[in-house]
This record gives structure tokens, C-alpha cells and sequence, in this order.
């Protein structure tokens, strides 16, 4: 998303979404997702490089210095879930731009920002907290 922020300055929510989902609906992963270029300092800290710490499915490299994938866990099977997910968005998204009328434009918005029963739809899950001051 910020990607497409940098993108289209001056797009609008529902432009910037269907900009987003037309992108990523065939997005080439595993090839690395950058909102900018990765930093090369003298600083000795880790930077990312292809490869550096194993594979992953899908890396999404984080913009700040030192640059960092912070998918190195994202595995084949999570890809695929999150393949789903933005497969979905996109369809909605192309419903919405066939719509002329407020009231289905309407539907199709609620449908696309319908809560998911994460719960019955995922039995394994791993629930991360974190907090700081």
C-alpha cells in the first residue's frame, strides 16, 4: 500500500485500492517487495540480500535503514493464503468499477470490508503481542 502511495500522490482511497490489488493480484514472488531501494552503509549492521538467511516465499523488505525482510518466516503455504486474500480483494475491487449505481457500489464496498471468522476459517493460528513506551 505505501508502495502505491509513493506511486499515486494524488490518488484518491478507491483509486489507491484498485491501484494496490491490480499490482499485486500478479505480483512475481518470490521476488523481493521494496517501497524503496535497499541502503548500503558502513554501519556493520545486516542488510538484506537475496538469499541471505534462506528462502522465503514472499519477501517484503522493510524501507528503513538497515534494510530487513520482515517476511523471513512466509512460507509456500501462508503465500498461498495471502494469494487468496488479494485475488479476492481484486475481483470485488473489478465489481466495484462495473457498478454505476451508489446502492450496489455500496454492497460491493461492504463486501470487501466484511469482518472475516478468521477463527473457523484457520484451526492453527499464532497470535503475536507486542507493545512498547
Amino acid at each position: 500500500a505505501a508502495h502505491m502511495c509513493i506511486l499515486y500522490p494524488n490518488g484518491d482511497i478507491s483509486m489507491l485500492v484498485q491501484a494496490f490489488f491490480a499490482h499485486m493480484v500478479n505480483y512475481p514472488w518470490p521476488r523481493p517487495l521494496l517501497v524503496r531501494h535497499i541502503e548500503e552503509r558502513n554501519l556493520s549492521f545486516p542488510v538484506y540480500r537475496v538469499g541471505s538467511r534462506g528462502p522465503s516465499a514472499a519477501p517484503v523488505i522493510t524501507p528503513a535503514y538497515p534494510s530487513l525482510n520482515s517476511t523471513h518466516n512466509f512460507g509456500p503455504t501462508a503465500l498461498a493464503m495471502l494469494r487468496e486474500q488479494i485475488y479476492r480483494g481484486h475481483k470485488i475491487v473489478q465489481a466495484l468499477l462495473s457498478e454505476r449505481t451508489p446502492e450496489r457500489t455500496r454492497s460491493i464496498w461492504d463486501n470487501l470490508l466484511q469482518p472475516r471468522d478468521f477463527f473457523r476459517e484457520y484451526r492453527h493460528f499464532l497470535m503475536v503481542s507486542a507493545s512498547a513506551k
